[in-house]
Formats: structure tokens, sequence, C-alpha cells
């Protein structure tokens, strides 16, 4: 039976953490490279993964690939990430494909743009608006002085009713990842449920074609200390390694 490495995952791509209904949002920018990764060494172990907690609070990171380039990995290792993510969401063919001109053109947005770019996302979980404050100034202080600059604040939050904004209730046809121990659980809720290989929400996993999603890879040379697992897809000659950030980056905020 597959179980996922829970410790490894963050929480909020197996929850939607419904303890914890109060939420504000950090879009931030890289500004002093340095300090950004000696805060990312040394704060990484605070982010919440998928372990079943009682906190009061959660916190998760994500990354674009500008903000993941600003950190010092290089053009070539984002290179491997999927053309959507490498491009995010601002240029000339997603405009097209998406309708984004005259008044939606990105030039008018209020973050995402060229003028407001956006390289990390902090999320801030909460289980009422005391601690939510509590965390968020914390937060402020804390990266202000570590090499981030905030583009812009999000507040967010959750209804009574825990229903969407449309009115209907949310999380009915909410798919459940393999190996998280949520099958039942959405059973009992829903009375269906529909189960899906972690290669379906996470990189380097079997999906359900029964081969291992695409994953962003380095070389075997640029991993010296051995932190990445060895991987060999058939249309590569050279030992390469899983570059393993599961989710970390999230393309829907660039």
């Amino acid at each position: 039976m597959f179980e996922l490495e829970s410790t490894d995952v963050q929480g909020l791509v197996v929850t939607s953490y419904s303890n914890l209904p109060c939420a504000t949002y950090l879009l931030l920018r890289v500004t002093d490279p340095a300090g950004a990764r000696s805060w990312l060494s040394q704060h990484l172990p605070e982010i919440t993964v998928s372990v079943k907690s009682d906190l009061q609070f959660a916190t998760n990171l994500a990354f674009t690939s500008t903000g993941l380039l600003r950190l010092g990995l290089s053009e070539k290792v984002v290179s491997t990430f999927s053309r959507p993510f490498q491009e995010g969401i601002a240029t000339e063919h997603r405009q097209r494909v998406l309708g984004d001109q005259d008044e939606n053109d990105p030039t008018t947005w209020m973050w995402g743009n060229d003028k407001k770019q956006v390289d990390a996302l902090l999320l801030i979980f909460a289980a009422d608006e005391n601690v939510l404050k509590s965390q968020v100034q914390f937060r402020h202080q804390e990266l202000a002085a570590s090499g981030f600059a905030e583009v812009v604040v999000l507040s967010a939050g959750r209804n009574p009713d825990s229903h969407e904004h449309f009115g209907f209730s949310d999380g009915i046809g909410q798919p459940v990842m393999e190996g998280t121990g949520n099958k039942q659980r959405q059973f009992a809720r829903t009375n269906h449920v529909t189960e899906l290989p972690a290669g379906e929400f996470l990189m380097g996993f079997t999906n359900v074609y029964g081969v291992t999603a695409d994953s962003p890879v380095v070389a075997a040379a640029d991993d010296p200390n051995k932190n990445l697992p060895d991987v060999l897809p058939p249309s590569r000659t050279k030992c390469v390694k899983i570059l393993e950030l599961r989710g970390l980056c999230n393309p829907q905020f660039q």
C-alpha cells in the first residue's frame, strides 16, 4: 500500500485547513538573494507539512520561476520546469489564450505584472483573527529584515457555513490523493470519493498513466551532497537528479 512521505509534502497539498478559517497571503519580491536564502535555510522547518497537528496556525510557501531564479537556481535547471511555470501568466502568448486584452491587459493588474512581479507567496492560516494578526505581524518584521519585500497583502477567510462564494458546499467533488489516508474521510463526508495517484498532484510520482510525472531535474554533478534521488529517464544519456520541490512551486501566483 502506497503511503505518502507526509513530512516532505506541504500541508496545503492534502488539506484545506478546515480548522483554520482565517488566512492572509503575503506576496513577496526577493530583494536580497543571499538574505532570502539564509531565511529559507533557517525557517524551512517551520513550514507546515501534511502531518496532523493541533497547532493554532499553519504556514505554507510557494515560489514562481522568477523567485527561483532570484534565489540562485540556474536558468538551466529552471528550464526543466513546465513551460507555463517558466513563462508565467503575463506573456503575450498567455494574453491571447486567456483574452487578457484592453481593460484586462496585465499592465492594469494590481500585481503579477512587470511592475509588481511576485517571486514568492507566504500563506498564513489561523484558528482565529487574533492568532492570525500575531503571525502576520511576526512575519512582516522577519521578512523585511531577510531579503524580501512585500508586493501586496491579501486577506482571506472561509464562510461560516463552509460554502464557497457562489453558495455551493465546498469540496464535494474534491479528489483525494493516494497515500494521504483521506479516502475514508471523504467518503463519509460526501458518500463518494475519487482517489488519484500522487503523480497527478506532485512532481516525481507515478500518475494515472502509470509513469512518473515530469519533474524538474539537475545534473548529478550539481548535487555533491547527494540530497536528491537519482533518475535516468529514457530520453537522457546522463544521470540527473529529480528536483523534488513537493508543493513548493506554484505557477498560479506568477
